[in-house]
């Protein structure tokens, strides 16, 4: 609940009210706050959007204020991760942000005219798929890929694995990209990630896991969303190091994952043992272990 307070501060005061009225087993679900200029504010509950506040219309001085006060009035100083398309804040809520891109020699370098904004909630569960980790691992450690369609909470999965692996007694180092998954401020993670868990955050994935690996001697790499070759090739090089794996992919199922050029080739090169697969049905999330040819 922290989290989302921390989310809906943000908010102008209005829009801040409605949220904090809902009914609070509704607010623990909210996995979003999703505003697009000229419509109601809706949230993500379960995958699904549900339209709250619908006598408010957001408007673009509501997106713009939501944007200074997430960057406490210095939009200039996140100019570069906003020309991703995101900014990290503090507690590892991440901001999405549409509008008009600004291009400079084929290159998107920054976002103005505000169209809509998506505040997503982090979240950590204790427990989550703890039965199937331990199949998994019963036989030691293994490498795990965890597959699911965009916001299903794979990296709540992958949080929660590295923290019961790393409390373990096991070394875990986490190439933490977008800062989602240790959410460290001031040099401390905001989630428990585990007491021997070592984070380099806001490097590109592929760098941050040859770093980690040369330099904290870990038994565990973890990262999330595998999404380029250069993700796939670290990947390639840390298990050639004898390094277990953990990492995360978009996919509902072995076809889809089949199906996506680059997750083939990652399939193709026998590394994962298992995938871990989210599913989400009338409201409620399911895991599937499914194990892959080696």
């Amino acid at each position: 609940m922290k989290k989302l307070n921390s989310a809906a501060s943000m908010l102008p005061i209005a829009l801040n009210s409605e949220i904090l009225i809902l009914p609070e087993a509704e607010r623990e679900k909210i996995e979003e706050i999703r505003l697009r200029a000229g419509h109601a504010m809706t949230v993500l509950i379960n995958g699904e959007e549900r339209p709250i506040a619908e006598e408010h219309t957001v408007t673009v001085d509501d997106l713009e204020s939501v944007l200074e006060c997430a960057t406490g009035a210095s939009v200039h100083a996140v100019e570069a991760s906003m020309a991703n398309g995101y900014i990290n804040v503090d507690g590892g809520i991440r901001l999405g942000i549409c509008g008009n891109a600004i291009m400079r020699s084929g290159a998107v370098c920054g976002i103005r005219n505000l169209s809509s904004l998506s505040l997503r909630i982090p979240k950590e569960i204790r427990g989550v798929a703890a039965n199937e980790l331990r199949q998994m691992n019963q036989n030691g450690l293994t490498d795990i890929l965890i597959a699911s369609p965009p916001g299903s909470g794979k990296t709540t999965c992958l949080r929660e694995f590295i923290r019961v692996i790393s409390d373990s007694g096991k070394r875990v180092s986490v190439a933490d990209e977008r800062g989602e998954i240790s959410a460290v401020s001031g040099g401390v993670p905001q989630f428990d990630v585990g007491r021997h868990t070592d984070i380099i955050s806001d490097a590109p994935k592929a760098k941050a896991a040859m770093m980690l690996i040369r330099a904290m001697n870990p038994d565990v790499l973890a990262m999330d969303e595998i999404s380029s070759s250069e993700d796939m090739q670290s990947v390639f090089e840390a298990s050639g190091c004898g390094v277990r794996l953990l990492a995360t992919a978009h996919a509902r199922d072995l076809d889809d994952l089949y199906s996506r050029k680059l997750y083939r080739r990652l399939m193709q090169m026998r590394i994962f043992k298992y995938c871990l697969f989210i599913e989400n049905s009338s409201g409620s999330r399911s895991y599937r272990i499914e194990e892959l040819k080696l």
